[in-house]
């Protein structure tokens, strides 16, 4: 029977809790990362979040800021030949990094558990401490307990079950961020490409047309890998919350309409 009660459990596989659970195996402790998808990554992977922000400062005198469990996993998709692109230093193959975050974290002696959903968090008798999380997977509602657990789930989710006060959305409406659904084309022809201000101009016509409805002001791209692939998040869904699960489901239907009118455009 698999082991159900360690020193760490991190919920959440993003960069953060690669690190998180990454660093807690190295120092010795049993340390189990669950994650609701099928890989590593988080939004780098699952949703194509793409390229990664800077981690640097400065203009010309740029220094780096950020090095650890990020600076392995760049190492590892340089290595492959999956990371960075002369017009785009911080893109990345989300294939290579499923594969380079999941290498880190098993040599590391990570215990990894893929397919499992967060559902409730039980606390001790105080009440100030988690003592076990229930998820939900194929074998049904599973308890796992921890010394410590990280919340890395990006939205809050193990925080918020356990009694914790959270924030959400800006303090006049309670409205978060739009949310947005990537997409990319390939065999582009990048020498013929206009401008991006030539793009955004030929997009607000189209607008004006009615051939896009998407409420955002310009066209957001950036190089991929990948010769000829350019990335796209210009998408834009707005009034929606991501943690109610009915709106997340009209999110991702209106994501889809929109990338089917910008792909025709």
């Amino acid at each position: 029977m698999a082991e159900t009660d360690y020193d760490v459990i991190v919920m959440g596989g993003g960069p953060s809790g690669i690190a998180a659970a990454v660093a807690a195996a190295r120092e010795g402790a049993s340390t189990l990362l669950i994650e609701r998808y099928g890989f590593l990554g988080g939004a780098g992977t699952a949703m194509m979040v793409n390229p990664w922000m800077s981690y640097w400062a400065g203009g010309s005198d740029q220094v780096q800021l950020i090095f650890g469990v990020l600076q392995e996993l760049i190492d590892r998709m340089t290595e492959m030949g999956a990371y960075g692109h002369p017009k785009q230093i911080t893109a990345f193959d989300p294939e290579a990094l499923k594969v380079v975050a999941e290498r880190l974290c098993k040599e590391a002696g990570v215990t990894l558990l893929y397919h499992s959903f967060l559902g409730a968090a039980q606390m001790d008798d105080s009440g100030h401490y988690i003592k076990s999380v229930k998820v939900a997977n194929k074998s049904g509602l599973v308890d796992f307990s921890a010394k410590m657990f990280v919340d890395a789930m990006g939205d809050a989710d193990l925080a918020a079950l356990a009694g914790a006060k959270v924030n959400k959305g800006r303090s006049v409406d309670g409205l978060s961020q739009p949310m947005t659904l990537n997409f990319r084309v390939a065999n582009v022809d990048v020498d013929r490409m206009p401008d991006r201000k030539e793009i955004t101009r030929r997009y607000l016509e189209a607008k004006k047309r009615g051939e896009i409805r998407c409420p955002r002001e310009d066209v957001l791209w950036f190089y991929a890998n990948q010769p000829g692939v350019i990335h796209f998040n210009t998408t834009r869904v707005i009034l929606k919350d991501a943690t109610n699960p009915w709106e997340l489901t009209e999110a991702e239907i209106e994501g889809r309409r929109q990338v089917q009118e910008f792909v025709r455009f």
